[in-house]
């Protein structure tokens, strides 16, 4: 083989022995720089701790009244608010917990009811004006029930002896007699007052900023009658009351709407 083929070889594999131990190299560094920035990593979490426990020993100074630097005492006295403040939501948190749920009381309701719930209808009333439902009736409560007051056995109401004991049941005291009406004074003799024709008011002539400027006239108020059963309808209904014709059209209220 020529020199100068033998020269071009062995610059060549220089070359390539060359780029591998760059590469090397770079690795190299990059461990050494990881390496170091994990120590640099750990040694800074051992800062933050020690800057824990040194704000710690100093918040237990200021407690013990041995801190006299302003800056430390106002630090430490926000971090006793803060601790205050984590108490008071703790307790917060008990309560919320300690809470138990409350069935609501609903008042009973009886006579021409809404079944879809728009309570109570007039007397006379078969369909509810809000949504157009036939009415039900409710019946009244029942009576309350009473007791033997000795051994206390349930009692008809017709009863005059417990059939528990035997014991005689008392009877309801009787409701006072209402006081006789007492006679209204005869009115004083009114003396006959002869007419007098009504004084016109004077009609104060318009400002000079108003004329020219005629004012609407008012809207007229008409009674509202179904056109069905011609009973009488309130501004808001959408149904009839009495045979449940609609009415939205005749008294403009929305289609549709509830109460």
């Amino acid at each position: 083989m020529p020199a100068q083929e033998v020269y071009k070889m062995a610059k060549f594999f220089n070359r390539i022995r060359s780029g591998a131990g760059r590469a090397a190299f770079e690795a190299d560094k990059l461990r050494r720089v990881n390496s170091v920035q994990s120590i640099i990593k750990s040694l800074q979490e051992e800062i933050n701790q020690t800057f824990f426990r040194a704000g710690r020993v100093a918040f237990e100074l200021h407690q013990a009244g041995q801190v006299a630097q302003p800056e430390l005492q106002q630090v430490c006295g926000h971090l006793t608010m803060l601790h205050g403040q984590v108490i008071a939501r703790g307790h917060e948190i008990e309560a919320i917990r300690d809470q138990e749920y409350v069935e609501p009381r609903r008042e009973p309701q009886y006579g021409r009811l809404c079944p879809n719930g728009h309570g109570e209808l007039p007397p006379q009333a078969k369909f509810c004006p809000v949504c157009g439902a036939q009415a039900v009736s409710a019946p009244p409560p029942a009576a309350t029930s009473k007791f033997c007051p000795a051994c206390g056995t349930e009692l008809l109401p017709e009863a005059r002896f417990c059939p528990g004991c035997g014991a005689a049941v008392p009877r309801p005291s009787p409701a006072p007699a209402a006081p006789p009406p007492v006679p209204e004074p005869e009115a004083p003799p009114v003396p006959a007052v002869e007419p007098s024709l009504p004084v016109t008011p004077a009609i104060e002539p318009l400002p000079p900023a108003a004329q020219g400027f005629p004012l609407p006239p008012p809207p007229a108020l008409e009674p509202l009658h179904c056109p069905n059963c011609g009973s009488s309808l309130v501004p808001a209904a959408i149904f009839c009351p009495r045979c449940g014709e609609d009415v939205a059209s005749i008294t403009g209220a929305a289609p549709g709407a509830t109460a």
